[in-house]
């Protein structure tokens, strides 16, 4: 079984976090948490998985963990497996996907997200790191999506903990935000300017 790999690296794992990775930009986030046990706790309780050869073979539950007492293990040989839920979402609403990562650095490893069949994010040989936050914004595009994590370690096993889809508020672009500071400025202006006349009169 592959889970006796981890014994000399389990320390790795549950070492202080890297700085935390953002694939994407981050926007307010509002609203509950959409990921049914995305810590674990209720062991696969919520989640589909898929590619892999077994339970307790290539992906389970583990106590190593961000947080709480489980996390997942997923390390499919050669190909991906994956760990899959089915969201409620509204569509045109930006998400943050926000879930923390670790490596135990054997390769061929491979780490992907999904948002409703579309790859949001992929890294392959990811060298040893404990947990690592990640965080991706996806747009839904209709009111149900489905959030896939992606799995292969040809040697050990990655882990994922602390799942949550939340919605975003939006967050205005810096251009926009410097031309209404502009606009208000000359509206100021223009008005301190018609009193000094209204004043001269």
């Amino acid at each position: 079984m592959k889970t006796a790999r981890l014994a000399g690296v389990v320390a790795l794992l549950v070492g202080a976090a890297l700085p935390t990775a953002f694939a994407g930009p981050i926007g307010s986030e509002v609203g509950p948490n959409l990921v049914t046990n995305g810590g674990f706790e209720s062991n696969l309780s919520g989640w589909t998985a898929s590619g892999f050869t077994g339970l307790d073979y290539d992906y389970g539950i583990d106590t190593v963990a961000h947080s709480g007492n489980n996390s997942f293990q997923g390390g499919a040989l050669d190909n991906l497996g994956f760990l899959s839920q089915t969201l409620a979402t509204q569509a045109g609403t930006s998400y943050n996907i926000d879930l923390w990562l670790a490596s135990d650095g054997f390769f061929e490893n491979q780490f992907q997200v999904l948002w409703n069949g579309s790859v949001v994010y992929d890294s392959m040989n990811i060298f040893p790191q404990g947990f690592t936050q990640l965080v991706i914004d996806p747009l839904a595009t209709g009111a149900s999506t489905t959030l896939s994590l992606g799995f292969r370690n040809d040697s050990g096993f990655l882990h994922v903990d602390d799942i949550s889809v939340r919605a975003v508020s939006a967050v205005p672009e810096p251009s926009i935000m410097a031309m209404l500071g502009l606009g208000l400025g000359a509206m100021g202006w223009m008005r301190r300017r018609a009193g000094a006349k209204a004043g001269t009169a």
